[in-house]
């Protein structure tokens, strides 16, 4: 379970400059840095795997 300060400070990074004209989508990898910024390593948040198909869960 992850914890109301946590999934607030996720929201802050994942969606900050988002209103920004010259905001673009991130790639795998930033997201990923996002989400290890916060604490959410576990194998669940591997996106990377997740996207090369690595995931075994």
């Amino acid at each position: 379970m992850v914890g109301v300060p946590t999934v607030w400070e996720l929201a802050r990074a994942w969606y900050a400059g988002r209103l920004s004209p010259s905001w673009s989508r991130r790639t795998a990898p930033e997201s990923q840095n996002i989400l290890a910024k916060v604490g959410l390593t576990h194998e669940f948040w591997n996106l990377i795997a997740l996207d090369h198909g690595q995931r075994t869960g």
